[in-house]
């Protein structure tokens, strides 16, 4: 049995040679702290074009970190520990610094406040108030992506969608024979949380108009007296018929996106064709052997402005043949709460309120030239209590 002096020295030679290999009691690295992304500022705003190269770099991330080991790049978007959006899974620190290039299809999101917080980090990290935000140890900016494609159908262009997103508003918008204005959204200032959706197709022309009461009795474009079809609807007539048709128009559409803003211009053309040799209603394969074109096209633009909040559309319509023609257009306008009950309608000249049922269209009586706005109540009761509106820009 060894002697306690010589147990204390066995001792302190195993704590000098632990020192050794392992450095002072109390000196082993901390994980990251706290970091800083400097780069790119609040708010930063991307694009993922489908029509480009399949990688596209957004921007790059570049920030400072408080403490030593690698971090993971994660955009939050609610208050759970699990709401946010995986950037990139883990980037190295060198330094108390990173840098990484981050890819434009990774962010295809909405706005969220990306953190560079460590790898194993479980917390939650909510956006919030500049207070809130000031007492997050992982600061960054908001951010938000958008995205851009368009779809071929035996190599002819038909459709397209853009979901366009900043941080105060969002607008989902499709080619005018797909859905038009598909749906839209507010973010809140601080939070981010979004609202409820408002529009669910609108200025959209389907290649069967929507009945008030029993079946579908025409399309809902037709150029002197005969349907007609853009280009989308071209490819669902095909669909429904399970045929390829010769002769399916093209359509052909632009998009600008600013960076700085997350505005956007969409320009879109749409070859309007008819069915040959007949015209009957519905199409058969036999009516419908080939698109032959009417004569007409569609030149629609779409522009967002008030930080994506609204969304101006104008529609140009003109003969590409030299030949004068009758068009009978039937604009599509769908709200996400349409299947609610008692949704009510007041429009610009008609002071009153209208049920949803009886307000499908805008009445003759509305005079040409009247402005001002289109007010929706989903409720009748609140639009005769003459309760706190929510207008709607007239385009």
């Amino acid at each position: 049995m060894l002697s306690n002096p010589l147990r204390a020295a066995l001792l302190a030679s195993s704590a000098m040679l632990l020192a050794s290999i392992g450095g002072p009691i109390g000196s082993a690295s901390a994980a990251v702290s706290a970091s800083r992304i400097t780069s790119p500022a609040s708010p930063a705003y991307a694009l993922y074009d489908e029509t480009l190269a399949p990688h596209q770099v957004a921007f790059t991330v570049s920030g400072t970190t408080t403490g030593t080991g690698n971090v993971a790049l994660r955009c939050y978007f609610g208050v759970g520990p699990n709401e946010y959006k995986e950037v990139v899974k883990e980037v190295p620190v060198s330094g108390g610094a990173f840098s990484v290039a981050v890819d434009a299809e990774a962010l295809d999101f909405a706005p969220c406040v990306l953190r560079a917080v460590p790898v194993t980090d479980t917390k939650a990290h909510p956006p919030g108030s500049p207070a809130e935000e000031a007492k997050d140890p992982y600061q960054g900016p908001v951010i938000a992506g958008s995205r851009f494609e368009v779809e071929s159908n035996e190599e002819v262009d038909d459709y397209y969608e853009f979901e366009g997103r900043s941080v105060a508003g969002y607008f989902d918008i499709e080619s005018a024979g797909a859905c038009g204005l598909v749906e839209s959204v507010l973010y809140a200032a601080r939070s981010l949380l979004p609202s409820a959706d408002l529009f669910g197709c609108n200025a959209t022309f389907f290649e069967e108009n929507e009945a008030s009461s029993g079946s579908s009795t025409r399309s809902d474009l037709q150029v002197d007296g005969a349907d007609a079809y853009t280009p989308t609807t071209a490819r669902y007539l095909e669909e429904d018929l399970a045929t390829t048709i010769p002769g399916a128009p093209r359509l052909s559409v632009s998009q600008a996106f600013d960076k700085t803003t997350g505005l956007l211009t969409l320009h879109e053309l749409d070859p309007l064709v008819r069915c040959s040799p007949g015209a009957s209603f519905p199409p058969t394969k036999a009516s419908c052997k080939e698109f032959i074109s009417t004569g007409v096209q569609l030149e629609r633009i779409w522009q967002t402005s008030s930080a994506n909040r609204v969304a101006a559309m104008t529609d140009d319509w003109s003969s590409t043949d030299g030949s004068p023609h009758a068009l009978n257009a039937l604009y599509e306008q769908w709200f996400a709460a349409h299947s609610e009950e008692g949704g009510a309608f007041e429009f610009p000249g008609t002071g009153a309120f209208a049920r949803g049922a009886d307000a499908s269209c805008a009445p003759r009586s509305m005079a040409a030239n009247a402005s001002g706005a289109i007010v929706l109540f989903r409720s009748p009761r609140t639009a005769s209590a003459r309760a706190p509106k929510a207008f709607l820009p007239v385009c």
